[in-house]
């Protein structure tokens, strides 16, 4: 209730207490009332995963299968009195550290409270769902905050909700949980402002939500706030509450204790081997974004997405990610920077001058150190990107697409403000009318249809392995980074270590035993096995360090890739169905 009362809170005379107590109230029926509208919008536009919430995963990559994993592998290591951060069961026999595996606290505390009560497939399904609604509340409540106007602010929510970028994170927990980012900023705002030490301990939370949901969301919260407090110092600091400085002390103090048992690991990590990480760096110049695709109709849309499709296949990565700013916002932002020279801006406008220059900053960013234009390169053309590539916290997010993040929320702050200012030319009527409107269209640009769902098939042979005795380790087969993501989700059934595995940024060494061995190094290069190998010999050392079975997956050779593996190994399989073929390594000797 306190959470409530200070996201509703209102500027009234403190004197009126009757005045006081109905304008909380009207303000939190409100708020109420939007959140409802944008968990009723957020179940139609997710409406073929809501019709199965609890029998098919939501997303259709192989990265959702991670988080599965990490969810399975948090709940083990405590349950065992282990560190999460380093596990045997992934790249065995040596085992791997996974200080950068894509972790989802937050969502993973989520999943963990309602997997009892609904089951994993529906507590997963949430913690992908709750993320629009509660990001429509989120940029909601923070342009009531800039703009001053409940109804330009009921279409920032729309936009930044559904930006078609939050659509193409659905596979990744910890970049889709952008809800926080904006009730981060919120608070960050109301403790300088007033100085209270409870929009401060509230600051703490949502930025320590935002970090615990994913790293990167934290970094970019951190980006955006240092940057409203630098603007905000220069213009208005003869306005902020005295003593504030001590509400913002609590405000990092919250957020640092919050993140601190999780932070700490990676932090030490990177001072301990400052560069084990390099290697996994440096990608800015193939992850920017295609300049070219803000101006693209929505990639996801029913109706006119495959006009889009083509084009994305010319990018030279991330050719599914849209990040159309659609027609109608960009339209708002042009009459926004039009109406400047004119009017100078009115009060409403001034406010976003902020947002105006932080769209035009993380666009920036986003393209990277020199633009790309329909998948051609222009590296002659240097971008601002790299002023500040080199910094830590810019690195640490090891992509420039993902300052499109920030870019919608920016987005949606600005075009909430224009509308405010449309909206203060019109009689009430036609301003409720007109907002409704200008909603329904952002809808209509931004909807992606049908919501991608996988279903949670796991070979019948994976639950026999489950309940068969002793401590052994299996391998699939072929090795990919992609395929090693799939096999970890089946790991969550058999609980076997296995060879394979997949983090962000794997280790120096991870992959040696699978090179040192002849038949797992063919599987990883070529899907084909050497000819010339030795394949006893290779079983048996597998054999040797605990590797009991060969798990063949079918599907994923071709024809002529399958029959040279199978002529290629010197025994008969202990199991086959239509999926999988299984070998045992134990009966091999080597004449």
């Amino acid at each position: 209730m306190v959470a409530l009362d200070a996201l509703t809170s209102v500027s009234v005379d403190p004197s009126v207490d009757t005045v006081d107590t109905v304008a909380l109230w009207i303000s939190r029926r409100r708020t109420v009332a939007v959140l409802g509208g944008y968990v009723l919008l957020s179940l139609a536009y997710a409406w073929p995963l809501v019709a199965h919430f609890g029998d098919r995963l939501a997303g259709d990559g192989f990265d959702m299968y991670v988080f599965q994993w990490g969810n399975w592998w948090v709940l083990r290591s405590l349950g065992q009195g282990q560190s999460p951060y380093h596990t045997q069961m992934l790249f065995y026999p040596q085992g791997v550290n996974l200080y950068f595996l894509s972790f989802s606290w937050l969502n993973t505390f989520v999943w963990y409270l309602l997997q009892n009560l609904v089951g994993n497939v529906a507590a997963y399904n949430f913690t992908v769902w709750w993320s629009w609604p509660l990001a429509g509340l989120g940029a909601y409540l923070l342009a009531c905050e800039v703009v001053g106007d409940r109804r330009a602010a009921f279409v920032a929510g729309l936009v930044y909700a559904f930006y078609p970028y939050h659509f193409a994170q659905r596979n990744h927990l910890n970049l889709l949980s952008v809800q926080w980012i904006p009730l981060s900023l919120l608070f960050l705002m109301r403790t300088v402002r007033s100085g209270r030490v409870r929009d401060g301990l509230l600051g703490g939370l949502f930025f320590a939500c935002s970090g615990l949901s994913g790293w990167h969301l934290m970094t970019l919260s951190g980006m955006v706030g240092g940057l409203w407090l630098l603007y905000a110092w220069l213009t208005e600091r003869h306005e902020w509450a005295e003593m504030n400085w001590r509400a913002l002390l609590v405000m990092v103090g919250t957020a640092g204790l919050l993140t601190g048992p999780f932070l700490a690991p990676l932090a030490w990590e990177q001072f301990v081997n400052p560069a084990g990480q390099d290697p996994y760096l440096g990608k800015e110049t193939e992850t920017q974004t295609d300049l070219i695709a803000y101006v693209l109709p929505n990639l996801y849309h029913p109706w006119w997405g495959r006009l889009a499709t083509p084009i994305h296949q010319r990018f030279l990565r991330n050719k599914d990610h849209a990040v159309a700013l659609g027609y109608l916002p960009l339209a708002l932002v042009g009459y926004g920077l039009l109406l400047y020279p004119l009017t100078r801006w009115r009060a409403g406008m001034r406010r976003a001058r902020f947002w105006f220059g932080c769209l035009l900053v993380f666009w920036l960013l986003a393209l990277g150190p020199f633009p790309r234009v329909n998948g051609v390169p222009y590296p002659q053309i240097p971008l601002p990107y790299r002023l500040v590539g080199w910094s830590l916290p810019v690195r640490s997010l090891r992509n420039p697409e993902r300052f499109n993040i920030l870019v919608g929320l920016c987005l949606a702050l600005v075009v909430g403000a224009v509308v405010h200012d449309l909206l203060r030319r019109l009689p009430a009527r036609r301003a409720g009318l007109f907002t409704l409107a200008l909603g329904a269209l952002v809808l209509l640009e931004y909807w992606a249809w049908p919501f991608p769902t996988t279903r949670p098939d796991v070979p019948d042979f994976y639950r026999q392995l489950g309940a068969e005795i002793g401590d052994f380790a299996i391998v699939d087969l072929p090795i990919t980074n992609d395929l090693s993501k799939l096999y970890m989700y089946y790991q969550t059934v058999h609980g076997k270590s296995t060879v394979t595995g997949h983090i962000s940024r794997p280790t120096t060494g991870a992959y040696d035993f699978i090179e040192a061995n002849g038949l797992l190094r063919a599987m990883r290069h070529g899907r084909q096995p050497d000819p010339a190998g030795n394949p006893a010999a290779e079983l048996a050392i597998l054999s040797d360090v605990g590797v009991r079975y060969l798990v063949v997956h079918r599907d994923w050779f071709t024809e002529e890739q399958l029959a040279a593996l199978v002529d290629y190994l010197p025994l008969s399989p202990v199991f086959a169905d239509d999926p999988l073929l299984v070998y045992s390594t134990c009966p091999v000797t080597v004449p």
